[in-house]
């Protein structure tokens, strides 16, 4: 799993930071960000894309079984449909912010560091420090979980 997951890691993360980076240092002078706030927001993004990739794992796991391969691309684009709609409620009930300010997607208009949700931009108003904890909070367990089913995957596959 790593051999394929870290080069998918490493460059969907440097196309991230490459992004993210240009929101940060765009040609807006009228957002004042601290070192500790940019260099957490990459490291959000590269924990974001990290999650992103096991999750995609995690789902083509699970659908490998089925015969069709049309029914298997069906069922990876609902779980992609429905672990996106619940991670991004679980984040926006944390954050604990009215249905009108905050949207999925990307600005141009400086409205803060968005949050990532398995690479998923989230941009909320005023976000609480407990969204910040709970984006980090679902990608890193999205990350150990894809970990742990592997490693078990791994386990009853090489004892067999």
């Amino acid at each position: 799993m790593l051999l394929k997951t870290m080069p998918l890691v490493t460059g969907f993360a440097l196309v991230g930071v490459g992004t993210i980076s240009g929101y940060l240092w765009g040609s807006e002078r009228d957002t004042y960000l601290t070192l500790s706030q940019i260099l957490g927001a990459l490291g959000l993004k590269v924990l974001s894309v990290a999650a992103l990739i096991a999750w995609s794992w995690i789902l083509a796991r699970c659908v490998r079984p089925i015969r069709s391969f049309a029914a298997q691309l069906t069922l990876y684009g609902l779980g992609w449909i429905v672990s996106i709609t619940v991670l991004c409620i679980a984040l926006i009930i944390a954050a604990n912010t009215s249905m009108d300010s905050w949207f999925i997607g990307v600005s141009d208009n400086y409205s803060g560091l968005p949050l990532y949700v398995t690479a998923i931009p989230v941009l909320i108003d005023k976000a609480p420090t407990i969204a910040t904890a709970t984006t980090i909070g679902l990608n890193v367990a999205v990350v150990l979980i894809s970990l742990i089913i592997e490693a078990v995957h791994d386990r009853r596959f090489y004892n067999s």
